[in-house]
């Protein structure tokens, strides 16, 4: 734990983090589906009252030589989110970068929003 920030208007708990290679889910694919997979470390924002995930930031450790990207960080942030009257803790916003060993780089930003419930009802009957 490295401290308390506020943070969507909640207070945090602030945690550091790292994940070796060997334990590592987190494959960096190139646009011609080149991957490797990425050793990496990152903070973690966690509700100090409800203990639930706010936000999430990872960035990759020393990429293998054979990795087209030279750097990868990814950023998933989460929000109360009311839904048909009741709150739900959602994402609502991901950005993801990267750079190749070229030069070139990449940057993909979504926001969710306008989330919506959608339900239906069925009866099964047997003659």
């Amino acid at each position: 734990r490295v401290g308390d920030e506020r943070l969507a208007g909640r207070t945090a708990l602030v945690f550091d983090f790292s994940v070796t290679q060997a334990n590592t889910h987190w494959r960096i694919v190139s646009p011609d589906g080149r991957e490797c997979m990425a050793a990496y470390g990152g903070k973690l924002w966690v509700d100090k009252t409800s203990s639930r995930v706010l936000k999430v930031e990872q960035r990759a450790a020393s990429l293998a030589a054979h990795c087209f990207a030279e750097s990868a960080e990814s950023v998933v942030e989460y929000g109360f989110v009311k839904i048909s009257g009741e709150e739900f803790l959602m994402p609502v916003r991901s950005l993801a970068t990267a750079c190749g060993r070229d030069g070139g780089c990449f940057r993909n930003e979504l926001k969710f929003e306008n989330y919506r419930k959608f339900s239906a009802a069925s009866k099964v009957t047997f003659e």
